[in-house]
Formats: structure tokens, C-alpha cells, sequence
């Protein structure tokens, strides 16, 4: 099996400087993304999966597709799914239909910063069309031997108040606050709207000043998230009697 490459660290940086200037964009724009062999590096003891675009094409919505793409590289760390160049690499080259599918603006862009954001990591690396997708399986599967592995994955992509709330919050980073927020929001779907999800991540920031989030385990979250909203949770099943 081939090994995956990636944007040497050398032309990622070359290449962001060249997305800042707006007088670049249509190579950014274009089908193909012009680089040499030259310009990447191996990384070495990470398979190049097959028909990974493919699968993600064809795809019937975005949760398959980031299904898709997170079994090929489930085996990847955190500390190398932080890195730019590898999703830069994808979302330029490998998987850039998928990119331009998803995201209809990078096909004829008209600021630099959707370029930056979407195929970089200008803010976070979650803004990148595909790391976003990875991350966001990562975050929310419940453990490979759980039989309801990625249940709630389910429930993240099928709300996008939820999934664009949720992923841009610094709560994101944890993993025990992603299970515990969207365990809660699982049994209340009929609570999760745009004005929830976001009273809910500043709830929890409120919350970070004066407790260590990453300590606390799941449970906590999907508790704190039950009194917080009990009014609407008593309303909702007096309604529904």
C-alpha cells in the first residue's frame, strides 16, 4: 500500500502567502492545483487509503462522507490531525472535488479569506472543509466498541445550529464536554435550535472561569445542560402528554 503525502511545510507557507493576495485567487480556484513532486514529503507509517474520494462523492450526506474519510484515517494522532500541511494537501489536491462540492464558493472565490479559511487553518483547523469533517467524528464517537459508536456523530450532523455552534466553541477541544453536551441534546432534539445551542456553549464558558472543564467527565455536562433547561424540558413534556 502506498504511503500518504503531504505539502512540505516549506510550500504551505509559500502558498498562504500567495491566498493573501487577492490577485491569486483563481489558482486557488482552478481544478487543478498546480505543485511538483518536489513540494511534498511522505508521512511515513500512514497508509494512502483507496477510493477515498470516491466514497466521499458518492456519498448520499455530509455524515457518511465524514464517515468515510475518518475510517481511512482512523489510525491517525491528534497531534498529526493538527496538522495544516496534511489537510491543506487533502483539500487542495486529493479531495478537492469533495471541497468544492461542499462548499460552492471555493469554486469561484471572491475574498482571500475564504480561501484561507477553508483550505488553511487561518482561525482554527476545524474551518478547514476537510479536517472539519475528521475532527468531528473524532470528537463525538463514543468508543470503537461501543455498539452506538457514532450515534452521536449522527445527531451533530444532522443539526447544523448544532454542528456550527458546537465545533466553533472553545468547548470543542474536549472531548468529555463534546460526548456530555451532545448526549443531552440527543434526548432533547426538540430543544436543539440556534438560541439553545448557543446559550448552552455560553453557559459552559461562564462555567470554564471558575472549573476546569477538561477535568470533568461527561455526565457533569449532560446534568449541568438538564437543570439549565429543565423549564423547557417540563414544558416540552407537558405538551407532549
Amino acid at each position: 500500500m502506498a504511503t500518504q503525502t503531504k505539502f512540505k511545510k516549506s510550500f504551505l507557507e509559500k502558498i498562504k502567502q500567495l491566498a493573501k493576495d487577492k490577485s491569486n485567487i483563481q489558482m486557488f480556484a482552478a481544478e487543478t492545483f498546480d505543485y511538483t513532486k518536489q513540494d511534498l514529503v511522505s508521512m511515513h507509517g500512514i497508509n494512502h487509503p483507496t477510493n477515498l474520494l470516491e466514497d466521499m462523492m458518492s456519498a448520499k450526506n455530509e455524515f457518511e462522507a465524514a464517515l468515510a474519510l475518518y475510517k481511512a484515517y482512523e489510525n491517525i494522532t491528534p497531534l498529526i490531525a493538527s496538522d495544516e500541511a496534511f489537510w491543506a494537501y487533502l483539500a487542495l489536491v486529493e479531495l478537492n472535488p469533495y471541497a468544492r462540492k461542499r462548499f460552492a464558493s471555493l469554486a469561484n472565490p471572491e475574498s482571500p479569506n475564504v480561501i484561507l479559511a477553508r483550505y488553511f487553518a487561518q482561525e482554527r483547523i476545524v474551518k478547514n472543509v476537510i479536517a472539519r469533517l475528521w475532527w468531528a467524528v473524532y470528537m463525538s464517537e463514543k468508543g470503537k466498541e461501543d455498539i452506538d459508536r457514532f450515534s452521536l456523530t449522527s445527531i451533530l450532523f444532522s443539526h447544523t445550529e448544532l454542528f456550527d455552534t458546537l465545533t466553533q466553541s472553545r468547548l470543542f477541544r474536549y472531548k468529555n464536554a463534546t460526548i456530555g453536551i451532545l448526549s443531552f441534546f440527543a434526548e432533547h432534539s426538540e430543544l436543539i435550535t440556534r438560541a439553545n445551542t448557543l446559550k448552552a456553549m455560553k453557559f459552559f464558558n461562564r462555567v470554564g472561569g471558575a472549573r476546569e472543564l477538561s477535568a470533568m467527565p461527561e455526565s457533569f455536562f449532560k446534568k449541568e445542560l438538564s437543570i439549565k433547561f429543565s423549564n423547557q424540558i417540563n414544558e416540552s413534556q407537558i405538551n407532549n402528554e
